[in-house]
């Protein structure tokens, strides 16, 4: 790994940790009512939003698999509608977090945990687009 690589890997990593620990600080000002309803809304959150971005992944490599065309074409597709589905999810929680009444301060500190974490992954994709 070069130089640049490796920094980009220790600020990802420091991101994406300062992205969680924004979040857990944020949680625990939440009160026991909020937490309580927070983990009964989101717990199976997780399961079924994984399931389309599974179709995503095994769409694009069925294409290029069954279509003999392993270009980039097809993984530039997926990776626009892999970021597109993950923003997504995040206006749906957004707007789920202001339909259940959670303080202002808890929203913009978890847009700005996820906004740290996107920031993170661009950092961790800055030295690929470079070369």
């Amino acid at each position: 790994m070069d130089f640049l690589s490796n920094i980009t890997l220790f600020i990802f990593i420091g991101l994406i940790l300062l992205g969680r620990y924004i979040n857990a600080q944020a949680i625990k000002k939440l009160s026991v009512e909020k937490k309580a309803e927070l983990l009964d809304t989101f717990s199976t959150f997780g399961i079924f939003s994984i399931i389309p971005l599974l179709v995503i992944i095994g769409l694009t490599y069925w294409i290029a698999d069954n279509f003999n065309n392993h270009s980039f074409t097809y993984l530039y597709l997926a990776a626009i509608l892999i970021i597109l589905y993950i923003i997504g999810i995040q206006i749906y929680i957004y707007r789920k977090l202001i339909k259940l009444n959670y303080p202002i301060s808890y929203i913009r500190h978890y847009i700005l945990s996820v906004c740290i974490r996107f920031l993170a992954v661009g950092v961790l994709i800055l030295p690929m687009l470079i070369k």
